[in-house]
């Protein structure tokens, strides 16, 4: 099995829904680990500095902290915590409905 990207070992904050670390299986597992686990005979990643030339010297905007774990912007802690937990959490009860929201729809 063949993978077109480095292995996803960082989560991302920016919309692509990758969860905690602790979830990835590139950072729990080794490649012939993954192997026994997906039944691949074989497993390859393209390596990080492949990347880095395809997309150029300036990356040409493009985000790699999924791979690098090098972010673009500080994240802020309430974000790294949250992500670690695994995100919303759903226990949370909702809060109350505000009968004054714009666009409220009458019961």
């Amino acid at each position: 099995m063949r993978i077109s990207s480095p292995p996803f070992i960082w989560p991302c904050f920016y919309g692509t829904d990758i969860p905690s670390r602790g979830e990835l299986i590139a950072v729990q597992h080794t490649i012939p680990e993954i192997c026994a686990l997906t039944g691949a005979d074989t497993l390859g990643f393209l390596p990080p500095q492949c990347l880095c030339e395809m997309l150029g010297k300036e990356h040409a905007g493009i985000c790699d902290a999924c791979f690098s774990g090098t972010y673009p912007t500080v994240i802020p802690d309430k974000m790294l915590e949250g992500k670690e937990r695994g995100g919303v959490d759903f226990d949370k009860p909702l809060p109350p409905k505000d009968s004054s929201c714009v666009g409220k729809q009458e019961e």
